[in-house]
């Protein structure tokens, strides 16, 4: 199996792997909510004591937070799956996505983890298939900081069109990074710069930060 066989095939699995993990849970989660709250209403009714407005509408709210989590992943399913026509939207519908997940996130002080991105894209210089496949990879590494580094600042810093690289850093507490090289999503984004061309680098240490650079040919 060559490298854009094996992306590929990560690819389904990743897919897969979202709507399991991150669309059915918060779904079921609302259902859940849902049928517990009918269950005190009819309980209510039948003892002729009404349920208390606060109750009723924290139930309500609960639930819609699980289904804005499962919209929200959707979305970002559908993305992967069917990508703008071009380069440049799709990076910036990408960089948005993650902002929405990021603004539901607070560090220790109850603050929205800050996401900085500096720098300029070459678009003119490269394909739109590399430009969604290198939007893919530092996506993921984004997602991947908010899940896991604990981190309250995450950068992308895109460096000049000559040189080709893009560099993903988290101020989070980092890890070694030989514990993760059978990792499943490590290894989609290496499998996704091998089908352009490219290398990924991660430099990390427990404490952080954490660097994860792609960089790609011309």
């Amino acid at each position: 199996m060559d490298d854009v066989e094996e992306s590929l095939r990560l690819q389904r699995t990743e897919i897969a792997g979202q709507i399991h993990d991150q669309i059915i849970p918060p779904l079921f989660a609302a259902r859940m909510q849902l049928e517990a709250l009918a269950g005190k209403l009819r309980a209510s009714g039948e003892s002729d004591h009404s349920l208390p407005g606060p109750v009723v509408l924290s139930s309500v709210d609960r639930a819609a937070e699980f289904v804005v989590q499962s919209m929200m992943a959707a979305r970002e399913l559908l993305s992967d799956v069917s990508p703008p026509t071009t380069g440049e939207r799709y990076w910036q519908q990408q960089i948005e996505l993650v902002s929405d997940l990021l603004s539901t996130r607070l560090d220790k002080n109850g603050q929205p983890i800050k996401l900085d991105v500096s720098g300029d894209f070459p678009w003119d210089t490269m394909p739109t298939e590399t430009s969604i496949v290198v939007t893919n990879i530092v996506t993921e590494a984004i997602r991947n900081a908010i899940r896991h580094s604990h981190a309250d600042r995450i950068s992308v810093a895109i460096d000049s069109p000559q040189s080709r690289q893009i560099h993903v850093t988290d101020n989070g507490r980092g890890f070694d990074p030989a514990s993760i090289k059978s990792n499943h999503g490590m290894m989609l984004m290496t499998a996704r710069a091998k089908s352009i061309g490219g290398q990924l680098k991660i430099d990390s240490k427990f404490g952080g930060p954490t660097r994860l650079t792609i960089a790609w040919p011309k």
